[in-house]
């Protein structure tokens, strides 16, 4: 079925978009991108998005014309033209840096190539935050640190490699080379012992996500709900020291883990159920 999509400045079916085969992203993975949904008809983290693309955009030196709420205007135009006013819609904005007949050398100035999509929410999203995920540890690909990590550029490998040996399981969990648990394939990783979160805060190591941000801040804001974050790496056998485990990202939002390879751990509906609502306590007041 065919859609409305943004590409450089026009709403335009997707049938009728092609990008050359010449833009640097799909030659190089030059450029970035963002993800992002709508609650109805809500984008509500659309700023931290925004202000994420931004500085992607500055730290690779491609220069973005179209300001947030430009950007949010066309979002939601296209959800209207996609006939998904009041459905619950995933967002991407991707942007390369354009087309380049030199080689990955940087030889002049470019022209990017802006392109955004909105479609309905896939129903395995929902799934995720709904009943929660299974999980596996990838021994055999170890994260290095890496300042990439601190950017969403469109160079995903490490994240297929991830989906490559997910397996029969819903999720994997990425280790460092102190087999350290970082985080899964596209989510940030948490670990809870009563109103205590704990997460990993390396730096250059795993990109410290939009949902991750809004619950931290959301946490210190409603100091009175007696939440606390404690920055801390967890090995696999520490994890019986804990109560659970959940991951957060953009599309599912804040959802549990339910297993960690053969190691089952405690759900505790009532504290994630609180954690979701100082996350859009923050977020709407």
């Amino acid at each position: 079925m065919d859609s409305f999509i943004f590409f450089n400045g026009k709403i335009t079916l997707l049938s009728k978009t092609f990008i050359p085969v010449n833009d640097r992203g799909f030659l190089y993975g030059d450029g970035f991108f963002e993800t992002l949904r709508s609650y109805k008809d809500n984008f509500y983290d659309f700023d931290f998005h925004y202000k994420r693309l931004v500085k992607t955009a500055k730290f690779l030196n491609i220069k973005v014309d179209y300001s947030k709420d430009y950007i949010l205007e066309k979002i939601k135009e296209l959800q209207k033209e996609n006939g998904l006013e009041g459905r619950d819609c995933y967002c991407r904005i991707t942007i390369t840096r354009g087309k380049d007949p030199h080689g990955p050398s940087i030889k002049k100035e470019h022209q990017p190539n802006v392109v955004i999509e909105v479609k309905l929410l896939p129903q395995y999203v929902v799934d995720k935050a709904e009943k929660g995920v299974h999980a596996t540890i990838l021994f055999s690909f170890k994260k290095e640190k890496n300042i990439l990590y601190n950017y969403k550029t469109i160079n995903y490998l490490p994240s297929i490699i991830g989906f490559l040996n997910r397996k029969s399981y819903d999720d994997v969990i990425f280790l460092d080379k102190y087999n350290n648990l970082i985080e899964g394939i596209t989510a940030n990783l948490f670990f809870y012992k009563g109103k205590v979160l704990y997460t990993s805060n390396e730096d250059d190591l795993f990109l410290k996500g939009v949902t991750r941000e809004i619950l931290i801040r959301a946490i210190k804001k409603y100091s009175e709900e007696k939440f606390t974050v404690r920055y801390r790496n967890f090995k696999f056998n520490d994890l019986k020291k804990i109560d659970g485990a959940f991951f957060t990202n953009s599309l599912s939002g804040i959802y549990p883990i339910l297993s960690i390879e053969d190691f089952k751990l405690q759900h505790r509906p009532n504290i994630i159920s609180k954690l979701k609502n100082l996350y859009f306590r923050f977020l709407t007041e």
